[in-house]
């Protein structure tokens, strides 16, 4: 974190984005906090101080990005998730026949070989 944002912020001359950037890094590291301010000093802060309509419209706004970001991360997971799914089972249906279909002509040809016909006709075998 720069000196110059975190100054910027006591100034409270940053972005909504930046000021939650540096809140939560001087949440992170409460030690950072004695440079600039004592403990007197933020006991004496007023907790409910009324913040400019401009921030509050910039923080209405990140939050709406985040949460529409998020929502289609979700969707492109869950649509990727949904695509493999179709996949394997398209690909496992494909796999089925064609072995089913190698085994019958396997069949065909090991019967062929092992019982060999006598008459050119083809024959019947009923199991």
């Amino acid at each position: 974190m720069s000196e110059e944002l975190i100054q910027k912020f006591f100034r409270k001359k940053c972005t909504a984005e930046e000021a939650s950037d540096v809140l939560e890094f001087l949440k992170n590291n409460p030690k950072i906090l004695d440079e600039y301010l004592s403990k007197k000093e933020w006991d004496e802060i007023e907790s409910n101080i009324l913040m400019p309509e401009k921030f509050w419209e910039e923080a209405w706004d990140t939050i709406q990005k985040k949460k529409r970001a998020d929502v289609k991360i979700l969707w492109l997971k869950r649509s990727a998730v949904a695509a493999c799914i179709a996949g394997v089972i398209g690909f496992g249906f494909l796999w089925l026949n064609v072995v089913g279909a190698m085994a019958v002509v396997l069949l065909s040809w090991l019967m062929q070989k092992l019982i060999p016909s006598k008459q050119r006709e083809p024959q019947k075998i009923v199991l």
